[in-house]
C-alpha cells in the first residue's frame, strides 16, 4: 500500500508538470473578476472601482532550478535558507478579491513589477483634478485590505506550509494560480454570506466563520452536527521549563569554619 501511495504521488506530480500553468492561468484571467457592488463601503471612489497594490514574497522549494529562476535573498549573516519569488497583487478593496498582479524573481523590484500593471489603467485615472491628493490621502487606510489579503493567502490558506512545493519554476507558477483561484472562491462565498446577512463588510473573523459555515451548510446540504463534548475541561496548558524551579523554602546557609585560617600571634 505504501508503494502504491508513493507511485500515485509521483504520477500526480508528473501529471502536474505535463499540465503546466497555462490552463490555470486561463481560468484566472477569464474567471476572476471584481465582485464589489455600487454603494458598498470601500468599493468605489468618484465612480471608479477602488483597488490597491501590495507587494509580497513567497518562499519556494530549495531546488537548483528554483534558485536559478527566483534567486535567494541575502542577509547580514549569510544567505537565506530558501529561494524566494517576488509578487505584486492587484486587489479590490471592497471585497479583497485578488484579480490581477505580476510575479518575477526576487531580484526584480516592486517598482519594475508595477510597470506591468500600467495597461490596466484607464484614461483619466491619473488626472489630479479627478483624484485630489487630500482625498487620496484619506483613503490610505484602505491599503491595509491588500496587506490583509496577502496574509490570508500566505498564512491562512496555506496553513502550515512554509514554502511553495513546486520543484521547478513551472510548477511554482501553477501553485500560485491554484492559491489565487482557491482564494477567489473563498472570497466569493464570504461575499454571498455577507449579502445574506445584510452586512456591508464582515467585520470580525469569528462572525465571518459563523456566517460562512451556515452558507456552506446550505450549499452542501449537509449541516454539521452538534459539537462533540470533551472528556477533560478546557484549561490553559503551560510549557514547563527545563530548568529546576526555585521553591519558596527557607535556605539555611552553613557557617563556614574559619578557625583554621586564624593564626594567633603570641
Amino acid at each position: 500500500m505504501a508503494l502504491n501511495g508513493a507511485r500515485n504521488r509521483v504520477a500526480i506530480a508528473q501529471a502536474r508538470a505535463r499540465l503546466g500553468d497555462r490552463p490555470l492561468r486561463w481560468l484566472f484571467e477569464h474567471l476572476v473578476r471584481g465582485l464589489a457592488s455600487a454603494g458598498q463601503p470601500g468599493a468605489c471612489f468618484r465612480g471608479w472601482n477602488l483597488v490597491a497594490i501590495a507587494g509580497t514574497t513567497l518562499a519556494v522549494a530549495n531546488t537548483p532550478a528554483n534558485e536559478l529562476a527566483s534567486g535567494r535573498p541575502g542577509w547580514r549573516t549569510g544567505r537565506a535558507t530558501l529561494p524566494k519569488t517576488r509578487g505584486l497583487a492587484l486587489l479590490e478593496c471592497g471585497t479583497r478579491v485578488l484579480f490581477g498582479g505580476a510575479t518575477d524573481a526576487y531580484r526584480v523590484s516592486e517598482h519594475a513589477l508595477a510597470h506591468r500593471l500600467y495597461p490596466l489603467l484607464r484614461k483619466g485615472m491619473l488626472d489630479p483634478a479627478a483624484a485630489p491628493a487630500h482625498e487620496l490621502a484619506a483613503l490610505y487606510h484602505e491599503l491595509w485590505e491588500a496587506e490583509t489579503a496577502c496574509a490570508e493567502v500566505k498564512v491562512c490558506l496555506r496553513q502550515r506550509h512554509r514554502y511553495l512545493r513546486g520543484q521547478s519554476p513551472l510548477t511554482v507558477r501553477q501553485e500560485c494560480y491554484r492559491l489565487l483561484l482557491a482564494y477567489y472562491v473563498v472570497r466569493g462565498v464570504m461575499r454571498e454570506a455577507a449579502a445574506q446577512e445584510g452586512l456591508a463588510r464582515m467585520a470580525s473573523q469569528r462572525r465571518r466563520q459563523r456566517v460562512c459555515r451556515r452558507v456552506l451548510d446550505e450549499l452542501l446540504e449537509k449541516p454539521y452536527g452538534p459539537r462533540r463534548g470533551h472528556p477533560n475541561p478546557c484549561v490553559v496548558k503551560c510549557k514547563y521549563d527545563s530548568f529546576p524551579v526555585k521553591r519558596n523554602k527557607p535556605v539555611f546557609t552553613p557557617i563556614p569554619d574559619i578557625s583554621k585560617h586564624i593564626h594567633m600571634l603570641k
